[in-house]
């Protein structure tokens, strides 16, 4: 008898904004600019006063990341700042003058717009793709020379926690239309895919009744599976296509987006407004009132967790991004970076601490392994510094999805041992 387990669909009981209510904006923000490695400089300087929406920093390149204030202020300090990961990457400080003065990106002739121009507008929007929510990661869309043939909108979380991403869009139907309609323009003659999770009968009612208005457009109702969110695995499930090991969507005609990026698109091409802020879903049983929220880009996760109504004498882990695929934040001054879709407040009857004990050879985590490698032994070769030996088991195909350490009896921490190996091999 097997002993595959299955991660059930849960969601909070207390989830009670499943629309999406503004944070304020806050008094200082810290936006993070490129990623580490990025050739990214900043475009203004210390004592400079900047609008919402002015452009701070970009990075080179055609498809360059772009970064805007998202609020109006004084710049008050350029230099690093530690990203999730403890990576130092360029960081801009701004402090609210309280004007909200704004500057709006040009659209008086979108609706003429071409492929290019639409491209370079999103891009000069500030638009990011950040499939795992975590910051972690986030670049543009893809060139129009990449051949995009398929746009995935990924309406399936598929961790625990986040059964509700399509919620929002209930009160933006007609931005979440016209996203679709400028992905069609831009990746001319793509195919559009929205895939909702099954349980969501309202949401797959509500963007079905989108399909009858575009021809490209297909929506499918997947089952609840903690796999959804990994774009490899929805692109098996819903096209049929394998992609190799360490082959990107984009090398085989694939995009997979967010809801909320279709809707940023619409923004900046109907509105001319820049990305400064996203819908980020606030949980956890340490906070009172978890939900989804738009929150500026920059303001830092205690702020925002506060607002959520946080409990600080239960909260005991804070985490950005989904439980499986998340990265645990030492500290909640860091700022919500751009790609950010969750932040969950853990209270201490949430959370099991890793013990590492001794792997028990029970072969939990190679049976739930969607790759088929084997996560005991390359944690093994991991803990004992065998980087080699660690490669040679597949630790490049290894998709730090979760699952194995999830599983693990032993309480052994399989993701961050293989997420040492790799930045060692690296």
């Amino acid at each position: 008898m097997g002993t595959k387990l299955v991660i059930r669909e849960r969601i909070l009981p207390s989830m009670v904004n499943l629309g999406s209510s503004p944070l304020p904006p806050p008094t200082r923000v810290h936006i993070t600019c490129g990623r580490e490695g990025d050739s990214c400089r900043t475009v203004v300087k210390v004592g400079d006063k900047v609008k919402r929406g002015q452009i701070v920093a970009e990075c080179s390149g055609k498809n360059g990341l772009v970064y805007r204030s998202s609020i109006s202020g004084t710049v008050v300090q350029l230099g690093t700042i530690a990203n999730y990961l403890g990576k130092q990457v360029n960081n801009v400080t701004i402090e609210n003058d309280g004007s909200d003065e704004a500057e709006f990106l040009n659209v008086n002739k979108s609706g003429s717009m071409g492929p290019e121009q639409i491209y370079e507008l999103l891009r000069s929007a500030g638009l990011v793709i950040s499939n795992r929510g975590n910051g972690a990661g986030h670049a543009t869309f893809p060139l129009l020379s990449e051949g995009i043939k398929t746009i995935i909108i990924n309406g399936c979380i598929g961790q625990p926690f986040f059964p509700a991403v399509l919620s929002p869009l209930k009160d933006y139907c007609e931005d979440f239309l016209s996203g679709l309609k400028i992905l069609i323009r831009l990746y001319s003659p793509a195919k559009l895919i929205v895939a909702v999770p099954e349980s969501q009968k309202t949401a797959v009612a509500m963007i079905k009744s989108a399909e009858a208005s575009l021809a490209e457009l297909e929506v499918i109702a997947a089952p609840w599976s903690p796999m959804l969110s990994e774009d490899k695995y929805l692109i098996s499930l819903l096209c049929g296509v394998n992609l190799k090991s360490g082959q990107l969507p984009a090398e085989e005609g694939f995009l997979v987006i967010s809801p909320f990026v279709v809707l940023a698109a619409a923004n900046a091409i109907t509105r001319g407004e820049p990305h400064i802020s996203q819908i980020v879903s606030l949980v956890g049983t340490a906070i009172t009132n978890p939900g989804n929220y738009v929150v500026p880009i920059g303001t830092p996760i205690g702020e925002v967790l506060q607002h959520a109504g946080l409990q600080n004498e239960k909260l005991a882990k804070v985490v950005v991004g989904t439980p499986l695929t998340g990265i645990a934040v030492a500290r909640t001054d860091l700022p919500v970076a751009s790609g950010v879709a969750g932040i969950i407040a853990f209270s201490q009857n949430e959370l099991y601490s890793p013990v590492n004990n001794p792997c028990i050879r029970c072969g939990r985590c190679t049976e739930n392994c969607p790759e088929g490698l084997l996560p005991m032994k390359i944690g093994t070769y991991a803990a004992f510094s065998k980087w080699d030996r660690a490669k040679e088991e597949g630790l490049g195909r290894c998709t730090e999805c979760g699952l194995c350490a999830y599983v693990c009896p032993a309480s052994r921490p399989l993701v961050q041992l293989v997420q040492l190996a790799k930045q060692q091999i690296s």
